[in-house]
């Protein structure tokens, strides 16, 4: 998957669900499908997008992807705990991601 693929899928994804509170449908959307399935290339885009944008389920798309949860049950429902946790994986991580 190329950048501007992601970039596309990602903002399909938003149109599509920005109206939407339910995360399983949120989830199912077409587009996350095939970031999920494009695998580990798209986690550095994700996390660049996460870093500017918590609106979109970028949480539940890494852990479909990585198979990780860097988060305790304490700190589910904040949003902006859940994304703390995301960049201080990455901070760890991200030498296993580069392209």
């Amino acid at each position: 998957m190329t950048e501007l693929e992601f970039i596309t899928l990602t903002k399909k994804w938003r149109q599509d669900t920005c109206f939407l509170s339910s995360s399983t449908q949120i989830m199912k959307h077409p587009a996350v499908q095939e970031l999920v399935a494009a695998g580990d290339a798209t986690v550095p885009w994700i996390i660049e997008q996460y870093r500017e944008d918590i609106s979109l389920s970028w949480s539940d798309l890494l852990h479909q992807i990585t198979g990780v949860l860097p988060f305790g049950r304490k700190d589910q429902g904040y949003t902006k705990k859940i994304q703390q946790a995301w960049m201080g994986w990455w901070e760890k991580n991200a030498w296993n991601y580069k392209n």
